[in-house]
């Protein structure tokens, strides 16, 4: 797989940040690796939140190839069942354009969907100082349902995406009072498939990259920006609240 040099720079980026100042969708209930095994308030309860993705790709709709343009923004209500797995719902829009040799107008449409957070290994390494790191691994599976316009008649979208990622999270309780709570880069491959009858993905499109930063302000709300390598780069931000 060709790994675009744009990512590669944005990757590098977000470690100076994370260096200087020293997880479409939803991230995982709680910046604390004990939690996941034990349980907790931190990581029992609601979860709500927003989130903004956007990403282009190459399709075949009806078997006529083009480019789909899809930018979702989205609210989100979550659950945490286990200490481990949480489950969502989501609700927004979709702006979605399906472009061939001609361009065509944006599309606005009802977005829908449901995903899944695993929370699968934590592994805490204690500091002689006041810092402590966890070292984690989080499966997610997320479904989106929308439509989209494709030479004047409406075409479903239904796609799934899935991700596995890795995290380095840094506690900085007791560093400072404005410093936030912890913060976390992750990374890992990701997958994403069309599950529409008439919209078929490209091969490079399926199998791709995503990496990024998440700042937990406090222990209950953070925020955080990812970006994905698929044949072209897309990205996503949100920001998660704890109940």
């Amino acid at each position: 797989m060709k790994i675009n040099a744009s990512f590669v720079v944005a990757l590098f980026g977000l470690c100076l940040i994370t260096a200087s100042t020293a997880q479409a969708e939803p991230r995982g209930s709680s910046n604390l690796g004990r939690e996941y095994l034990v349980g907790s308030s931190d990581n029992s309860g609601w979860v709500c939140g927003m989130f903004y993705h956007a990403r282009e790709r190459r399709v075949e709709v009806s078997d006529v190839p083009g480019t789909l343009d899809d930018k979702k923004t989205a609210v989100y209500v979550g659950h945490t069942l286990l200490p481990w797995m949480s489950l969502y719902g989501i609700a927004g829009i979709t702006d979605s354009s399906f472009t061939t040799v001609l361009p065509s107008k944006s599309d606005e449409a009802f977005l829908y969907g449901a995903s899944m957070n695993l929370d699968l290994f934590t592994h805490e390494i204690q500091d002689p100082v006041l810092m402590e790191n966890q070292i984690r691994v989080n499966g997610n599976l997320t479904y989106y349902g929308s439509q989209t316009e494709v030479f004047g008649e409406q075409q479903a979208l239904q796609d799934v995406l899935a991700s596995l990622t890795a995290s380095v999270v840094n506690d900085l309780n007791g560093v400072s009072l404005y410093m936030p709570e912890s913060i976390a880069l992750f990374g890992g491959p990701i997958y994403s498939a069309s599950l529409s009858n008439d919209v078929d993905d490209g091969r490079d499109d399926q199998f791709g990259l995503t990496g990024g930063i998440e700042v937990y302000q406090t222990k209950r709300v953070s925020y955080y920006f990812r970006i994905e390598e698929f044949a072209k780069v897309g990205y996503a931000g949100g920001l998660n609240v704890r109940f």
